[in-house]
């Protein structure tokens, strides 16, 4: 939730796709798109997908048994980093971290 404003500190988001009873759904194959504000970047986003060919260096992954991850590096200001997840027909996700 907190890393410094140095330019080189990272924050992990995992992202889950879940019911509607906040269980996850491990076969769960979603496009998720990743969006951002404040001063940070998105510096990658992965799955574990073994075979998987997409890049590492979109703003979106495609979840694998129902999971996906996006690596947030911070600026050198500090200031609120808000990472918004969404997915065709999900409930959009927003993490907020602060760099300080």
């Amino acid at each position: 939730e907190v890393i410094a404003a140095d330019g080189q500190d990272l924050s992990y988001l995992t992202v889950e796709v879940v019911d509607e009873k906040g269980t996850r759904l491990p076969f769960g194959e979603e496009e998720v798109n990743f969006t951002i504000e404040g001063p940070g970047d998105i510096i990658g986003v992965g799955s574990a997908r073994p075979n998987s060919v997409e890049s590492f260096q979109q703003m979106s992954r495609t979840t694998f048994e129902g999971r996906c991850i996006a690596i947030v590096k911070s600026g050198e200001r500090a200031g609120e980093i808000t990472v918004t997840a969404t997915s065709q027909g999900m409930k959009a996700a927003t993490a907020k971290i602060t760099a300080e």
